[in-house]
């Protein structure tokens, strides 16, 4: 038997199918259930073993191996180049194993956060796009849009009777998809649509993860992303000329905090944001971490050590409400507690509490926060003042509050825990409540935040000019909740060092300001 042979006989069948099975069930998990070393490893063996096979001599191929019948010999011939299965890898960066999937399924790219060039074979989906065909209701509806553009202009959003097909499409999709039978349009073509009036607002013009073919997606993730504005502005007005002093400077104070969860993806996007220029939370002035287990953020042999300070108890929380959000006051009551007793927090003016998967910029936060407008440049009141972040109520991804209103709820914390605010489950309702209560004063500032899929009813893109979120000058942004797409928005924001929030914005999203989805 030759070396091949004698290869492919001492790897029982039984073993490939379990390492087969076993890629296959972590491919469904989106690899999180076994480590991403283990998981190459795992296809690296099913493809050695693929290809022991095929490197059988002649006559070993064409019978039987090891007294089995004609028709299991058949089968096995089927295994020298066979197509990779539903979920299965099917191509890649370094890999080497089958390019075509099995019947029903299709060989597509579709990106992991640790290798960008992974594709998949996946169940075939509708097109995401297509062009409104001669003669189509979709196309004579574009058509007469175009027209009555110039008689009712009032009705199309800014467009007029010379923007491009495509942007009536977009229309027509956006806003009458029923009745126009409209798909998306295909890229390339003009964004002043998708820009301007929809925004970014599908998780995967958010992310930018999967290139659908879409205008859409083209204008949201391929066409401005590696667009720049450094140079310094000149001649700007006072306002301006205040809030660029917080560049390059660590003033105002800032102590920022999170709570980690000990699985899932924040622990590693933490580290990824401390170990890639020390980002988000890492460049406050004075910054502490928490969980119910001890996890080191930093890299090893990196000093001083980043590690987690611990909480007592589960952080698991129910989901429920209307809204069907995490019930988790329970759990970050005990979170703030941490808080109070950390020295570090009264040593700054302001404590900031960030989700792990918000991509915020400290230094727009510390522009904002040197306002002379409205409240912020005013004396502050003895039980300090909170950021509100969203015309509907303060949302949990950021949460800006004074050191003298941490020192308030501090002082009545215990009247919020069994009063009328711990009967409300989510965290950051909870809060705003119990701030209220206090007397904590709330100044609105709604540029603090842009969140996907209009969680605050806001366009998830940027004005003047129109560009995808990320160029917005918001102080944060949510949610990234994986390295590759945090990332790519902190690229974006970074690209654009002097697009700083000045005064807060106070007007809630409307028709009026271009900012109502």
């Amino acid at each position: 038997m030759s070396p091949a042979a004698q290869a492919y006989a001492n790897v029982s069948r039984t073993a490939e199918e379990e390492v087969v099975e076993h890629a296959r069930q972590n491919l469904r998990l989106g690899w999180s259930a076994m480590p991403w070393r283990s998981a190459v490893v795992a296809l690296v063996v099913v493809a050695v073993v693929g290809s022991s096979f095929s490197a059988l001599p002649e006559r070993y191929r064409r019978g039987p191996l090891r007294g089995s019948a004609s028709e299991a010999a058949t089968d096995l011939v089927l295994l020298a180049n066979p197509c990779a299965k539903l979920w299965d890898q099917c191509g890649g960066e370094g890999y080497t194993g089958p390019a075509c999937c099995e019947e029903g399924s299709e060989c597509v790219d579709y990106a992991l956060d640790k290798l960008p060039s992974f594709r998949q074979c996946r169940t075939p989906e509708p097109p995401a796009c297509a062009d409104a065909e001669p003669g189509s209701t979709c196309f004579n509806m574009i058509q007469a849009a175009k027209g009555n553009a110039w008689s009712n202009p009032e009705n199309y959003h800014g467009l007029t009777g010379e923007s491009d097909d495509k942007e009536f499409q977009m229309l027509l999709h956006w806003s009458q998809h029923d009745l126009s039978q409209c798909a998306e349009p295909c890229g390339d073509g003009t964004c002043y649509m998708t820009l301007h009036v929809i925004g970014c607002d599908t998780m995967n013009t958010w992310y930018c993860e999967h290139d659908d073919g879409t205008v859409k997606y083209a204008c949201c993730c391929k066409y401005f992303n590696k667009e720049k504005a450094l140079d310094k502005p000149q001649n700007v007005d006072d306002d301006m000329a205040n809030a660029m002093k917080a560049v390059n400077s660590s003033s105002p104070s800032l102590y920022c905090t999170a709570m980690v969860l000990p699985w899932g993806y924040e622990l590693e996007l933490l580290r990824a944001q401390y170990s890639r220029g020390k980002l988000g939370l890492f460049d406050c002035n004075e910054f502490s971490l928490f969980s119910n287990e001890s996890l080191t953020i930093s890299p090893e042999g990196h000093r001083p050590i980043v590690q987690t300070g611990l909480i007592n108890g589960s952080l698991s929380a129910t989901v429920g409400g209307h809204w069907h959000t995490a019930l988790n006051t329970e759990v970050f009551i005990k979170f703030w507690n941490k808080v109070i007793d950390d020295p570090k927090a009264w040593k700054t003016e302001w404590v900031v509490k960030v989700d792990p998967d918000t991509m915020w910029l400290p230094v727009r936060l510390r522009a904002l926060l040197r306002t002379r407008v409205g409240p912020l440049g005013q004396p502050e009141p003895d039980a300090g003042l909170f950021l509100n972040n969203c015309h509907v109520g303060m949302h949990g991804p950021i949460e800006v509050l004074s050191r003298r209103a941490l020192g308030a709820y501090k002082n009545g914390r215990q009247e919020c825990a069994t009063g009328k605010p711990s009967k409300i489950g989510q965290e950051d309702w909870f809060l705003r409540e119990c701030f209220e209560e206090l007397g904590i004063m709330k100044v609105d500032a709604y540029n603090v935040m842009l969140e996907a899929t209009l969680a605050c009813q806001e366009v998830a893109s940027a004005l003047d000019p129109d560009r995808p979120p990320c160029f917005s000058p918001q102080v944060a942004f949510h949610p990234f909740k994986n390295i590759r797409t945090w990332m790519r928005c902190h690229q974006e924001a970074d690209n654009h060092p002097w697009a700083l929030p000045v005064n807060p914005v106070t007007d809630g999203p409307s028709e009026a300001n271009d900012r109502h989805g």
